[in-house]
C-alpha cells in the first residue's frame, strides 16, 4: 500500500532527520520492548504539544508521524549517550536510568521459558490428550513433538512446563 503523503511537509517537520534515518528510527522503535514504546509515545505527546503550531488539518498524519520520529530520536540518542561519552544533565541521567531499567526488565522477561508459552498457547491440549488418552510417556510426548510438530523440547522441560501450565490453569479456573 503506497499511499500519497506530503513528503515536503514531513521533511520540513523533521528537518535534520532524512528519510533513511526516519526509517531506521522506526525500525529501532519496532524492536524495543512495550515499556520503551509506551515511554516513546508519552514523549511523542510532549513533542505534539511543542509543535502544535506547525500542524495543519490536511497533513495531520504526517504531523503525528514526525512527532513520533522526534520522540524516538530523543529516546534513542539518550540511550546511546553513555556510549558516545556525551555530557548529560541530572534530569537526563535520571531518564537514562529509568530507560535502562526498562530495558533490563525486557532482557529478564525474554529469558523466561519461551517454549513454555508456546506449549501453553499451541500444544497444551495436544499434550494433555497424548498423556491422558494415548497414555504416552513424557519421553514419547517429546519425541512426538519433535517428529510431528517440529518442536524440539526435552522430555524433562516438557514435563516441568506442562505441570506448571496445568497448575496455573487450575488456579485461573480454566481447568
Amino acid at each position: 500500500m503506497d499511499a500519497e503523503y506530503n513528503r515536503t511537509y514531513l521533511d520540513q517537520l523533521t528537518a535534520s532527520i532524512d528519510q533513511e534515518k526516519r526509517r531506521s528510527l522506526i525500525r529501532w522503535w519496532a524492536g524495543e520492548s512495550e515499556a520503551i514504546k509506551i515511554e516513546i509515545l508519552r514523549r511523542q505527546s510532549e513533542v505534539v504539544a511543542r509543535l502544535r503550531r506547525k500542524q495543519t488539518k490536511e497533513d495531520r498524519a504526517e504531523f503525528f508521524f514526525a512527532c513520533l520520529v522526534w520522540a524516538v530520536s530523543e529516546v534513542r540518542s539518550l540511550l546511546e549517550a553513555p556510549h558516545q561519552k556525551k555530557r548529560l544533565s541530572q534530569a537526563q541521567v535520571a531518564d537514562l536510568d529509568r530507560l535502562a531499567l526498562m530495558r533490563a526488565r525486557k532482557i529478564k522477561a525474554k529469558k523466561s521459558a519461551p517454549k513454555k508459552s508456546l506449549l501453553d498457547r499451541k500444544y497444551y491440549l495436544l499434550i494433555k490428550k497424548l498423556r491422558d488418552e494415548e497414555k504416552l510417556s513424557w519421553r514419547d510426548c517429546a519425541e512426538y513433538m519433535k517428529k510431528n510438530r517440529k518442536v524440539s523440547v526435552s522430555w524433562s522441560h516438557l514435563r516441568r512446563a506442562f505441570l506448571e501450565i496445568e497448575r496455573e490453569r487450575e488456579l485461573a479456573g480454566k481447568g
